[in-house]
């Protein structure tokens, strides 16, 4: 824990923090009723990364070679954390948003907020 030094610490994020698309607030309420406990980042994105190799295998074929494809495919994905998006030619989602935060007494805040 990094208690008051963290403070003023500004990230961009794309996942769950301070993100209030209605895909990600159902997400977050759905994930509370099963746990009882809020979801972290890595709550969506194992919840990401699975839906995103299913969609893979759709686009693909349910094999290791066709997941490959699928993912290469230049074709849409759907996730919460990034919305509908592409995988560049670095394979990395493109054009997705970010939420600026800020960090105030171990939480985030929108930097908006500010």
């Amino acid at each position: 824990a990094s208690g008051k030094a963290a403070n003023g610490t500004i990230i961009n994020e794309n996942l769950i923090i301070g993100n209030d698309s209605p895909a990600v607030l159902d997400f977050n309420q759905k994930f509370k009723e099963k746990y009882s406990s809020e979801p972290s980042q890595f709550s969506v994105w194992a919840y990401d990364a699975l839906n995103v190799l299913v969609q893979a295998a759709k686009y693909g074929g349910a094999t290791r070679e066709g997941i490959f494809e699928g993912l290469n495919s230049g074709k849409e994905f759907d996730s919460i954390q990034f919305g509908k998006f592409t995988f560049g030619k670095d394979r990395r989602p493109e054009a997705v948003d970010t939420v600026p935060l800020i960090v105030e007494n171990n939480t985030y805040k929108k930097l908006a907020e500010q």
